[in-house]
């Protein structure tokens, strides 16, 4: 009888005999595109943008090129008043657009929640702003708003808001941003009643049955099931739109162009009459990248609320 250890049984590292080596190799080259888009995508541009953003380059002076200046372009925003100006009115327009259009696409997709007659139409009718593209809103607004012979601008006249509808609506500092955000919410409200639906969705009804045979109402309901199980959605739907509308302009320079006076100049619209009026590149990549991190953190700060939420 024999005696001793058996040989010990191994598998050839060769190609694809091996199926963890083959297994890692398919991985590499599945995850390979992603890798390619990042590079081509994201870290390529942002890294050009940040270099033009260190360089004193201007498009009306091509004989001098492209001069590297470090971080003066940096230095000049710190004593622009007019970029501080927009920077001011883009997280007013921010927060205010995206607080209302939240609120309204909440309230929008729990009224159609309900499996009321009618809801499939309705619901589709309410798609059709969000479906159009922002440059056609904006100049469908421009022209109902236009004085005297716009829409909204007679109908508010008739309703005693004279002293708004003889300046035009757009036309007078006070009312033209709000005019804009109003806009953005009209185009934006059933993107977010569309997310916040999909959350409605994934509750299960048995919940709402256990909660009512306990006793519980409608608002009790409201407050200690649907608004708890939706608030991921919600905070999904909160962040898309805020970057959205943090790097809105088509919109806005359709409407106003930044105008009256720099009432309505969000960081975008500044960018574009530097860097694409001016011709000056280098400082225009600036505030660019400005806009860049400030997105960044933001992103940041939201993700951090998802997942806190999430556990």
């Amino acid at each position: 009888m024999r005696t001793g250890a058996s040989p010990r049984m191994t598998l050839p590292n060769v190609g694809l005999l091996n199926p963890l080596h083959g297994s890692r190799r398919v991985k590499v080259w599945l995850a390979l595109p992603a890798f390619v888009f990042i590079i081509a995508g994201i870290i390529y541009p942002s890294g050009y943008l940040l270099y033009n953003s260190m360089t004193a380059w201007s498009l009306t002076r091509l004989d001098l090129g492209q001069t590297f200046i470090g971080l003066d372009n940096y230095a000049k925003l710190l004593a622009d008043q007019r970029f501080y100006s927009s920077l001011s009115i883009t997280a007013t327009f921010t927060i205010a657009t995206t607080s209302i259009q939240t609120v309204l696409g909440v309230s929008l997709a729990l009224l159609l929640n309900r499996n009321i007659r009618g809801e499939g139409l309705v619901r589709t009718l309410l798609l059709i702003p969000w479906l159009t593209a922002p440059f056609i809103s904006g100049f469908n607004f421009r022209f109902m708003m236009a004085p005297n012979i716009g829409v909204i601008a007679q109908v508010l006249e008739f309703l005693g808001f004279d002293a708004i509808t003889q300046a035009s609506i757009l036309g007078s500092p006070k009312s033209a941003l709000g005019a804009i955000i109003l806009v953005h919410v009209w185009n934006g409200v059933p993107g977010t009643m569309l997310v916040v639906t999909g959350g409605l969705k994934t509750i299960p009804e048995e919940l709402y049955l256990a909660a009512r045979v306990d006793g519980a109402d409608r608002w009790q309901l409201l407050r200690y099931i649907t608004l708890p199980l939706v608030r991921y959605a919600v905070l999904i739907s909160a962040f898309l739109t805020t970057l959205f509308i943090f790097k809105a302009f088509e919109m806005i320079f359709i409407m106003t162009g930044g105008g009256p006076g720099d009432s309505t100049e969000v960081l975008a619209v500044y960018q574009y009459w530097v860097g694409i009026r001016t011709l000056n590149i280098g400082y225009g990549s600036s505030i660019a990248v400005v806009q860049l991190v400030v997105a960044f953190i933001v992103s940041i700060i939201y993700a951090r609320l998802m997942f806190s939420q999430a556990d």
